[in-house]
């Protein structure tokens, strides 16, 4: 429950102070990070529809970090 507060509290600086779509961005990149831990914890492997995912979901926050 801590860790929800904290996160939220981090969450709501991060929209007063960044623009709207850059932070939600970034902030629905946690799939990433499940992603990512299944592999190093897990040693699950990534199938290619996941690392194509991964991909676009980067160049996305990449390319609205540049042109947004």
């Amino acid at each position: 429950m801590r860790t929800a507060v904290v996160g939220l509290m981090f969450m709501l600086s991060a929209l007063r102070t960044g623009p709207t779509a850059l932070v939600s961005a970034i902030a629905s990149l946690n799939v990433l990070l499940l992603l990512l831990y299944g592999k190093l914890a897990l040693r699950e492997s990534f199938t290619r529809p996941e690392l194509a995912g991964m991909a676009l979901a980067l160049s996305g926050v990449v390319l609205l970090r540049l042109f947004g």
